[in-house]
């Protein structure tokens, strides 16, 4: 992965659906991005990963939150959140650790 001082790395990520249309969304958003910051895809489903791969540097596996409650409650698992809140990154873009 290209490293660049003051050029960003952003995580677009793709937490459920199954159509290509959350895929297409996030490669515009990579190719509106592509001078500004390094991009990387998380996506829960791989079927249109090819579309990220040239606009980002890495296209993987991400986790897919479930929207199952009664079943991930069973589980013992959290409420379903997004990736930021996830990860620990408030809306000012700062982590909550």
């Amino acid at each position: 992965m290209p490293v660049e001082v003051g050029r960003p790395r952003v995580l677009l990520a793709w937490e459920g659906g199954a159509g290509r249309g959350h895929a297409v969304t996030l490669k515009v958003i990579a190719q509106a991005l592509h001078d500004e910051v390094f991009c990387d895809a998380a996506l829960c489903r791989m079927d249109h990963a090819s579309e990220l791969q040239p606009h980002c540097d890495s296209v993987f596996q991400g986790a897919r939150l479930s929207v199952n409650r009664s079943r991930r409650e069973a589980a013992g698992n959290p409420h379903v959140a997004t990736w930021g809140i996830f990860s620990g990154i408030s809306i000012s873009g700062t982590r909550n650790f």
